[in-house]
């Protein structure tokens, strides 16, 4: 079955809360919120992503979405609630 996403192994260092970002996919009007920035470890290096809250309480990086475009800045910040 394909869900849309791929989710690769990954580890939080640390996160932060997003403050004016969100995130846009292709094929979904409008902006999605995030949940956060997170510094990741994953094949032995560090990275910055950002995370949304994905199926089953998930918090997943927004590139393992197949159809995840861009971060883009917000007037204000977009809860997840």
């Amino acid at each position: 079955m394909d869900r849309g996403y791929e989710v690769y192994e990954f580890k939080i260092i640390s996160m932060m809360p997003p403050e004016k970002w969100a995130v846009r996919f292709d094929g979904h009007e409008g902006l999605v919120p995030m949940v956060g920035w997170a510094l990741i470890e994953r094949d032995n290096t560090t990275e910055i992503k950002g995370m949304i809250a994905a199926e089953c309480g998930q918090i997943l990086p927004c590139d393992c979405f197949e159809d995840f475009l861009c971060y883009e800045p917000t007037e204000m910040p977009i809860s997840v609630v």
